[in-house]
């Protein structure tokens, strides 16, 4: 008999989108304690339990250009973002590399449409609230570097 909590006895492996941020409920799910509200992760157990639900209908991301910070969203097949301007749209089933952008393909303006309003959601939803002093990954980074770059001279 397995001295092992049920959890860690799973053997399946299901696609899923999930993101970092889910880690924490999930394992605090797993050992039955309560996630916080203002937790923004979601736990990944009812998916690991029954094959085929879902916990997530896309996924999002920061992404750091040239001078500015972009998010992208990502659902189980497309990925969709905008940076320096130009938007990127990619098929990863058919392109997991991200070789062929899709922006200017006219069957996929219903899809750049959907994400474009899902980023929107998700912003105004469920994003941390930047003006209560949420600084963006990409620019905590920029800052070190800086900071690091600043300390050799």
């Amino acid at each position: 008999k397995s001295r092992l909590h049920p959890i860690v006895q799973f053997k399946i492996r299901e696609q899923n989108l999930a993101q970092l941020i889910d880690l924490y409920p999930t394992l605090l799910d797993a050992v039955g304690g309560e996630v916080a509200v203002h937790v923004q992760g979601r736990s990944l157990l009812r998916a690991l339990r029954n094959p085929g639900a879902s916990v997530r209908d896309a996924v999002f991301g920061e992404i750091q250009g040239r001078d500015s910070l972009s998010y992208m969203v990502r659902d189980d097949r497309f990925k969709w973002f905008e940076m320096n301007g130009e938007e990127s749209l990619y098929d990863l089933q058919s392109d997991p590399f991200e070789i062929t952008n899709l922006i200017d393909v006219a069957e996929h303006r219903e899809t750049v449409a959907r994400l474009r309003d899902r980023l929107r959601r998700f912003l105004m939803t469920e994003q941390l609230n930047h003006s209560a002093g949420y600084v963006p990954l990409a620019e905590r980074v920029k800052r070190k570097l800086n900071g690091a770059k600043a300390a050799e001279e």
